[in-house]
């Protein structure tokens, strides 16, 4: 055995040993706190005739009242629970703590609504769009902090998306945008790559800020964007009418000449 996997064993059995500690802990403090709350209120029932079933629902219950507030201290709760009175309902509980995702924090662009969100590749930036968009650090997801606002002329954003390294490709309005955003807490607009005749909806871009796509009234436009202030128009990919034969079969009728849904080309 070589001298890698050796350490590599003890590490684990170290953490192991770490787990079955931490539960240990939190068994015996809650037992602890058990013990002296019916001391305090003068029950005579020795200690080891508490009834586990019960006290475990009671710290299940618990868990459940802080589950959003402090989710690492409900699932401590949730294993105590499981290991004091083991049950297929608990266990369940405790498996679907694990797997479920919680909320750390929450942002909230000022006043109104959040039409789109976009994260930046190396996780540290949010911006945050609708009638205000806004940049934020979330470094610390518990602690998000606002670093700039994008100024009130850009309009109401509809999509954005992060693109190579510290830029931003945002559609507001009728206009799709590039923008320097190396430094979030002073946003630089590079240029305008696109106008449109109505209003931009969602914006998807390549990793790598050469291609973008925007979606403009009925069409999707695909742009060349690696250099924004000369963006080409590529293609655009209009949308195509259903035939009368399948719009009749959704319907369950013949449809009116001219109208209908419409799907874009695959």
């Amino acid at each position: 055995m070589t001298g890698e996997q050796t350490q590599g064993q003890n590490e684990n059995q170290k953490l192991r040993r770490y787990i079955v500690s931490a539960v240990a802990v939190v068994l015996l403090a809650v037992v602890a706190a058990v013990v002296t709350i019916i001391a305090l209120r003068g029950g005579s029932e020795p200690p080891d005739k508490i009834d586990a079933a019960a006290f475990a629902d009671q710290m299940s219950a618990e868990a459940d009242r802080v589950r959003h507030t402090d989710p690492q201290r409900s699932l401590r709760l949730r294993i105590a629970a499981e290991q004091l009175d083991p049950h297929q309902r608990r266990r369940a509980a405790l498996a679907h703590a694990l797997v479920t995702p919680q909320p750390v924090s929450s942002v909230k662009a000022g006043e109104g609504y959040i039409s789109t969100m976009a994260l930046a590749p190396d996780g540290r930036t949010v911006l945050v769009g609708g009638t205000r968009t806004e940049l934020w650090n979330i470094a610390d997801p518990a602690t998000p902090v606002k670093v700039s606002s994008l100024p009130a002329a850009v309009g109401e954003v509809s999509g954005a998306v992060f693109v190579d390294d510290g830029a931003l490709v945002l559609a507001a309005e009728k206009t799709l945008t590039y923008w320097d955003v190396r430094n979030p807490a002073k946003p630089r607009r590079i240029a305008t790559m696109f106008e449109g005749p109505e209003r931009l909806g969602p914006v998807a871009a390549t990793a790598d800020g050469d291609r973008a796509v925007v979606v403009s009234g009925q069409s999707a436009v695909v742009l060349d964007i690696r250099r924004p202030d000369a963006a080409a128009k590529l293609a655009t990919l209009p949308a195509r009418k259903a035939s009368t034969a399948s719009r009749s079969a959704r319907t369950g009728g013949p449809s009116t000449s001219g109208t209908g849904d419409w799907r874009t080309p695959r």
